[in-house]
């Protein structure tokens, strides 16, 4: 911060100048200003899905009814500019953690 610090009149930093206990109270500080807006739009896949019925010969080969294979993923891909680990959580992310990603594998059997 201290290197990218407001120094000149007309400088565009992201650091206003320094100030002493907020004694320029209602004025220029570390809290006032645009430089903590930021764009909270963001894209994220979500869930996703693949499954594969195995069909009825096979599943009688087998000695089952019925057999679906599948692959789940949660919270894949998040495309976002928010500099936070969550931009649905836009406070100020203390103890906020990442949504985290899984993915699941499985069988559903009939008997």
């Amino acid at each position: 911060m201290y290197d990218t610090r407001w120094q000149n009149p007309g400088d565009v930093v992201p650091t206003p100048r320094p100030f002493n206990g907020q004694t320029d109270y209602n004025s220029v500080s570390w809290a006032t200003g645009t430089r903590y807006i930021y764009k909270t739009d963001y894209v994220r896949l979500k869930r996703v899905t693949l499954s594969y019925d195995v069909t009825a010969p096979i599943a009688k080969k087998l000695h089952l009814q019925g057999l679906r294979l599948y692959v789940q993923g949660v919270n894949l891909i998040t495309y976002t500019e928010w500099p936070g680990y969550d931009p649905e959580f836009t406070g100020a992310n203390t103890g906020t953690i990442p949504q985290t990603k899984s993915f699941t594998a499985g069988a559903q059997i009939r008997f």
